[in-house]
């Protein structure tokens, strides 16, 4: 398995950074290599928010599903992610949110530190 880690300090609170998180149909509000996306309700069982919650996800040619693991509001939200290369097996994308202090990233009045873990990866 390979792990890939980045930190990110943002002046916002942690709630605010979750609620753009878990927009989840939005992420194409934000992602600059996403073209669109939408949620999907396979049956009309599944809830648009927390586990379970799935959308498609268009970057490019190559079309995406993503699929919520955890969701633990406001400081954790994982999801794993099909229709990538056939060498990469699973890929689970995961975001770990906590409050930073006032000047600890020199950051104006504090907010939150994103953990973003994009590459649970398991290659072939």
């Amino acid at each position: 398995m390979i792990t890939i880690e980045r930190r990110l300090d943002v002046p916002h609170p942690p709630q605010q950074v979750w609620d753009r998180l878990a927009d989840f149909e939005a992420i194409s509000a934000w992602a600059d290599n996403v073209d669109h996306s939408c949620l999907l309700h396979p049956g009309g069982e599944v809830s648009p928010v927390g586990v379970g919650a799935t959308r498609r996800v268009q970057v490019g040619r190559r079309t995406l599903v993503e699929r919520v693991v955890v969701w633990d509001e406001p400081q954790r939200l994982a999801y794993q992610i099909e229709g990538l290369p056939p060498v990469v097996t699973s890929l689970q994308n995961e975001w770990r949110l906590q409050s930073v202090a006032a000047g600890a990233g020199g950051a104006g009045a504090g907010g939150a530190g994103a953990h973003h873990t994009p590459g649970h990866c398991h290659d072939g």
